[in-house]
């Protein structure tokens, strides 16, 4: 794992994070808990 690779899955999972929580990407419970696992690890 490069430092690249980890700036842009940490990226990749706040735009991800903002357009759930904004509404722009509709998901449901399942998905924000699936999500929330991500960011646990």
């Amino acid at each position: 794992t490069t430092m690249s690779t980890i700036t842009h899955d940490t990226t990749s999972s706040s735009k991800l994070r903002r357009d759930i929580l904004t509404g722009r990407l509709p998901a449901t419970a399942d998905t924000h808990a699936l999500h929330g696992s991500f960011v646990l690890r």
